[in-house]
């Protein structure tokens, strides 16, 4: 009887994005930003799967960044080419930068189906099931130090779900 054949385990690099355009931070990016190649060197052994689907990470764009409704977003997740960008003037420290990819790395992860769609147009932010489950994953950090204390902008208009607010120790510390 013949050994049985061994799976080759699947690599980042299977991603045909990647073949195409090679790694998922570009050598510029990794230069301009090397807290978050850093910050992906992590995520790439806390979070493979997430990782492994991710073809291109970068800085949010002057556009996106400045005008319209991301401009208060600290990230965002391409959902079909699964591309991440992340808003430097608001990621400023390198634990909110771990958080925010930890973040964005669970949307990259995340199915598209009709139902979700019809999640993001008839639920608040705060109340959909893939928002809940990003921020579940924000809060336990997989790729660093930080814990918690570190939520996204709300929307005018919207109030945090008081299971998803900040810890009990941050709201003593700050008044909240």
């Amino acid at each position: 009887m013949p050994p049985p054949k061994e799976r080759t385990p699947s690599h980042p690099s299977s991603n045909w994005m990647r073949k195409i355009l090679g790694g998922p931070i570009s050598e510029s990016t990794q230069k301009d930003w090397p807290e978050l190649a850093k910050a992906w060197a992590s995520a790439e052994v806390r979070m493979p799967k997430e990782t492994g689907i991710v073809s291109n990470v970068r800085e949010m764009g002057p556009m996106s960044r400045n005008v319209g409704p991301l401009s208060d977003a600290y990230g965002v997740t391409g959902p079909t080419f699964k591309n991440i960008a992340i808003n430097r003037k608001l990621v400023t420290e390198d634990d909110m930068l771990r958080d925010t990819l930890a973040h964005e790395l669970t949307h990259a992860g995340q199915p598209i189906t009709f139902k979700s769609l019809r999640e993001n147009v008839m639920l608040p932010w705060d109340k959909r099931p893939q928002e809940i489950e990003a921020q579940a994953t924000e809060r336990n950090n997989p790729i660093g130090q930080a814990k918690g204390d570190r939520n996204l902008p709300l929307r005018p208009g919207e109030k945090r779900d008081p299971r998803l607010g900040p810890s009990s120790k941050f709201r003593r510390k700050h008044g909240v």
